[in-house]
């Protein structure tokens, strides 16, 4: 029986899963600016309470941060939609190995969604009291 590498095969796959590449783009960069901010309000409060504190900044973060949560939770969709896409392109009608291969590369999609998912998820939970704390901070003194 013929021994199949499925890590090269799942490597192999990923530039066919432009969307999910392209997601995953949005979402560190997303995640990127949302602790920048984070720590731009986090300084701010360090050195005059919050007094120069801007409404804009604020409210950027918190769109920001929640487009990066969002983009997390549609990863595991996009790999399904991309292997129900590359299953409806598949050839029925050529050869059973072939198939078989295609089938495999076509479930690869909804693998890579849910590793970058994880992933994800992972970043988020190191991430998130901090973020989270700066908002919080920041909607308590706007509020004043």
């Amino acid at each position: 029986m013929e021994q199949i590498n499925y890590w090269d095969i799942m490597t192999g796959s990923i530039g066919e899963n432009l969307f999910i590449i392209i997601a995953a783009v949005f979402a560190v960069t997303f995640l990127a600016v949302s602790v920048i901010l984070a720590w731009i309000i986090h300084k701010d409060f360090e050195s005059d309470g919050g007094k120069n504190l801007k409404n804009k900044m604020y409210y950027l973060l918190d769109i920001i941060y929640t487009l990066f949560v969002t983009i997390i939770s549609i990863f595991p969709l996009l790999g399904m939609f991309g292997t129900v896409a590359a299953l409806l392109s598949l050839d029925m009608s050529g050869d059973l190995s072939e198939i078989k291969n295609n089938f495999f590369f076509a479930l690869t999609s909804t693998a890579w969604g849910i590793i970058f998912s994880i992933g994800g998820k992972i970043i988020n939970a190191l991430c998130q009291p901090f973020i989270e704390n700066q908002i919080a901070r920041a909607k308590k003194i706007l509020k004043k």
